[in-house]
């Protein structure tokens, strides 16, 4: 029976030929260890085992091609319901994307995220949603993970619901997201605040703590101008390759990318020139979102030093 969700797949760039740069022995053995570590990726990243009774998850690995999917046991019923699904993908291909870009043979995706019916059984997939990203996954020209347009508009429609609604369940989820970014005291007062059930003297900072989730978890990068072939842009969100990383890990993560699409082919050289100047300004974004948290912590020291917690 097809299932209703959030369908990606993802393809190494370069694969062709890699037997000149590495070993066979090397290359499976990186294959394998990725596809060892997928239940870790799942949980790690979205916090859900992959036989959660909530969320239907499915992995499928072809040779250097990863199908994912995550679906509910019932058909979404809203389209919040379907952006959701379109996040959580989003998220899980930039894990995959990470672990793939680790160690002295890096590997980098070109792939596509859309929402529909599939099937992911093993190394069998099908499904009209299988269809369409496949045949549209090689039109970037570059190391690309985007979204079709219509998985586009249900991540925005996800992106509405988190910018307009703040629960408390919210602010513990981006407690634990970026801990590791505030400069001070920040989580630490957060948390207090939690602890004590305090939950009406954050109201006056609800502004600033929704703009750092909303900005700060989403997984994609907006409207940007992406080359496909024939030399024409498309307009279109992105997975962003920074938002799995430290700031201190950037330099990697570029380094990473242009050491796996080191080729002296035209066409691989398009590539690579595309994907740097892309993770540039991805990267110049998130940089900027630094300064956000900067902000932040400056904020909550101001407001914490007159409001002090016992």
């Amino acid at each position: 029976m097809m299932k209703i969700g959030a369908f990606a797949m993802l393809d190494c760039l370069g694969f062709k030929g890699i037997w000149n740069r590495a070993k066979p022995e090397v290359i499976l053995e990186k294959l394998k260890t990725v596809e060892s570590q997928s239940s870790q990726i799942i949980e790690e990243t979205l916090g859900l085992s992959m036989d959660h009774p909530k969320h239907n998850i499915d992995v499928g690995f072809l040779s250097d091609t990863i199908a994912l999917g995550i679906s509910f046991p019932q058909p979404p019923k809203d389209n919040l319901e379907k952006g959701k699904l379109v996040w959580a993908i989003s998220k899980i291909a930039n894990e995959y994307a990470k672990e793939f870009r680790k160690g002295d043979l890096p590997l980098v995706f070109r792939g596509c995220i859309g929402f529909g019916e599939f099937i992911i059984e093993g190394n069998f997939i099908l499904g009209p949603i299988v269809d369409e990203v496949a045949s549209h996954m090689t039109l970037a020209e570059g190391a690309f993970i985007w979204l079709l347009p219509d998985a586009d508009i249900l991540a925005s429609s996800y992106s509405s619901y988190l910018n307009d609604s703040l629960q408390r369940r919210q602010l513990q989820n981006f407690i634990k997201s970026f801990e590791k970014f505030f400069e001070r005291n920040a989580v630490l007062h957060l948390s207090k605040i939690l602890n004590q059930d305090n939950w009406g003297s954050l109201e006056s900072l609800r502004p600033l703590i929704t703009k750092l989730d909303y900005e700060g978890l989403t997984p994609l990068f907006r409207d940007y101008p992406m080359p496909i072939k024939g030399g024409g842009v498309l307009r279109c969100a992105q997975v962003n390759p920074f938002r799995t990383s430290k700031r201190t890990e950037f330099d990697l993560v570029m380094s990473a990318y242009l050491k796996a699409m080191n080729n002296t082919s035209i066409e691989v050289i398009v590539k690579k020139q595309n994907t740097e100047t892309f993770l540039k300004m991805a990267q110049k974004t998130d940089l900027e979102f630094k300064k956000i948290f900067e902000e932040a912590d400056k904020i909550l020291e101001e407001y914490f030093a007159k409001n002090p917690l016992e």
